[in-house]
């Protein structure tokens, strides 16, 4: 997959195909050029919102909290939820739990800044963690914060907005924030 990532003064042709942690974070969008999945998701293509249940809504509730919690502590500005950043997260979870996988890069080879553009989030800097099997929102933020790139992801100040997706499973849940700052 190749797309065109804009700078200051260049554009610059980047091959996508580096594998990511479970913490990631990227800054300067890609500017896709064509339509399809071959190239990239097309810009604010129409999708509908994420489907939403009491369960799903209580866990996205406390996990913005003890987000929003965590980043006063350290002097970052609380962060709004966004509902282009909270389709891709909840999209995100779902698909790990119907095609039984659990990474960045989804079996298509889609990464999260592809998924944020294709919900229609176009972002200067964006970041996403991703969690397996936790019972709650307490637990997936205790594990989050025990890891220093999820933890750099919860702590970015340049961050002001986030999805929270969750898919409550019989493996357990799977567990993916969004995070963005938007052009």
């Amino acid at each position: 997959m190749v797309y065109f990532k804009r700078s200051a003064t260049v554009i610059t042709c980047v091959m996508a195909g580096a594998v990511l942690s479970h913490a990631t974070a990227l800054s300067d969008p890609p500017v896709w050029i064509g339509t399809g999945s071959s190239q990239g998701p097309d810009v604010g293509s129409a999708q509908p919102p994420a489907p939403s249940d009491p369960q799903t809504d209580a866990a996205r509730a406390g996990v913005l909290e003890l987000v929003n919690n965590e980043r006063a502590q350290h002097g970052c500005g609380a962060l709004r939820p966004d509902g282009r950043l909270q389709n891709a997260a909840q999209r995100h979870s779902d698909d790990m739990a119907a095609r039984s996988y659990f990474d960045h890069r989804d079996p298509d080879g889609w990464m999260p800044h592809q998924r944020v553009v294709a919900a229609g989030y176009l972002w200067r800097t964006i970041g996403e963690n991703i969690a397996h099997g936790q019972a709650d929102a307490a637990e997936v933020m205790a594990e989050w914060l025990s890891r220093p790139g999820h933890r750099g992801n919860i702590l970015n100040c340049a961050y002001t907005d986030i999805g929270i997706g969750v898919h409550f499973g019989t493996d357990g849940p799977l567990w993916t924030q969004d995070f963005g700052a938007p052009l």
